[in-house]
């Protein structure tokens, strides 16, 4: 279960959590920018502390003519991360794209105009997953706050269903699972360590 968890957060950040070199109200990240998320209780294993840092690094990479914004997420407490993935994206004419290496395809993170019901595929590892916008003025209630007129996209594969909440101006908010029809807060964004 442990695993599972871990994989899934590596997946879903990585097809939630890019960014590319244009500004976008949901993604208004910026060279050097630092993201701390804690994980929500039933996913902690008792740790309080542990938490998601996503650091988007000071240089871009040309890859394939278009340039892209490094993106490495890290995991561990306050004062000790450890390095779990690196991401490219980069920003299109109305959404957000990514690759998990220099050597994959792009895939489709958030896709433009934002407006209920909109959908589009990814593929990671074979398997795929559809993405649909779900609410453009969600609510969620996390440990650290009631976060309120966010962007809710909804992540259905074979095996889960993952719902990503973005504000505007501020990026990814939380991540939560659907588990036994319940959902859950995987992760929720954090001021700082």
């Amino acid at each position: 279960m442990r695993r599972s968890i871990f994989c899934l957060t590596l997946l879903l950040v990585w097809g939630i959590t890019m960014y590319a070199t244009a500004q976008s109200p949901y993604y208004p990240l910026e060279k050097g920018q630092v993201t701390f998320f804690r994980y929500g209780d039933a996913f902690n294993q008792g740790n309080q502390q542990l938490t998601m840092k996503i650091q988007v690094q000071d240089e871009t990479e040309q890859i394939g003519g278009n340039e892209y914004l490094v993106m490495e997420t890290s995991y561990g407490s306050p004062g000790s991360y450890q390095l779990a993935s690196k991401v490219y994206a980069r920003a299109t004419g109305g959404g957000v794209v990514s690759m998990e290496n220099v050597e994959a395809e792009e895939q489709v993170l958030l896709e433009g105009p934002y407006t209920v019901g909109k959908t589009w595929q990814q593929v990671s590892d074979g398997q795929t997953s559809t993405l649909k916008i779900v609410a453009i003025q969600g609510t969620l209630e996390t440990p650290a706050e009631t976060l309120t007129q966010c962007l809710v996209v909804e992540s259905t594969s074979e095996r889960t269903t993952g719902r990503s909440y973005y504000q505007r101006g501020m990026g990814l908010v939380a991540i939560t699972l659907i588990v036994e029809g319940k959902e859950q807060v995987l992760v929720y964004r954090v001021a700082a360590e």
